[in-house]
C-alpha cells in the first residue's frame, strides 16, 4: 500500500490557495489516483473521471493547466513537480519485493521451528518436554517427596499417597 503526501505548506500554496472547490477536489484525487495507480503523475485523459463527481470536468482540467499544477502532454495530463514530492512507481516496486522477499523468508523460518518440533512418532508435545516444570497450566510445580521403599508407597506434595504396588495388585516379590 502506499500514500500519498501532501506537505505542511500544501493549502498554504499559492497556487492551491486560489482554486475553486472542483480544481481542488481534481487535483488532490489526481495525486491519491497517480499514487495507487503507479503513473508517476501521469494522468491519461480515461482518468479524469475517478476525479470529479460528474466526470471529466474541462474547466477544472483547464483551472490546474492555468495555475501550472499540471502539464499538457499529448493526450495525458502531467502533475507538475509530482516526483519532488511522491515516491517514484520503481521505487515502491522495490520496496513490495523486499517485503514480499523478507516475509517469505520469515516463513520459511516459522516452517522451520515448526518441522523442529516433529518426532519420529509425531509432533512433540513441548508440555512434555518440561522436566521440573509446571505441566498442569496452574502454575505450581508438582513434585513427588517423601520416599520410595520399593513399594511406591511415596506422597506427592498434596499428602496423596498413589498406593503401593501390592495394592495394585503387582507382584513386589
Amino acid at each position: 500500500m502506499t500514500d500519498t503526501r501532501l506537505v505542511e505548506g500544501f493549502l498554504t500554496n499559492g497556487k492551491v490557495d486560489g482554486l475553486s472547490d472542483a480544481a481542488f477536489r481534481v487535483y488532490t484525487l489526481g495525486l491519491v489516483w497517480s499514487t495507487a495507480q503507479g503513473t508517476d503523475g501521469r494522468l491519461p485523459d480515461r482518468a479524469l473521471r475517478y476525479l470529479h463527481p460528474t466526470g471529466t470536468s474541462s474547466a477544472a482540467t483547464a483551472e490546474l493547466v492555468a495555475a501550472h499544477l499540471w502539464e499538457i502532454d499529448g493526450d495525458t495530463f502531467v502533475i507538475h513537480d509530482y516526483l519532488d514530492y511522491q515516491t517514484p512507481h520503481e521505487q515502491v516496486e522495490r520496496a513490495r519485493e523486499l517485503t514480499r522477499q523478507r516475509k517469505a523468508a520469515q516463513r520459511l523460518r516459522d516452517q522451520d521451528k515448526e518441522l523442529a518440533k516433529v518426532t519420529r512418532d509425531g509432533v512433540r508435545d513441548e508440555r512434555r518436554d518440561l522436566q521440573g516444570k509446571d505441566r498442569t497450566g496452574t502454575g505450581q510445580a508438582q513434585e513427588r517427596t517423601g520416599t520410595n521403599n520399593g513399594t511406591n508407597n511415596g506422597t506427592n506434595a498434596d499428602g496423596y499417597t498413589g498406593g503401593s504396588l501390592t495394592e495394585w495388585g503387582a507382584d513386589v516379590a
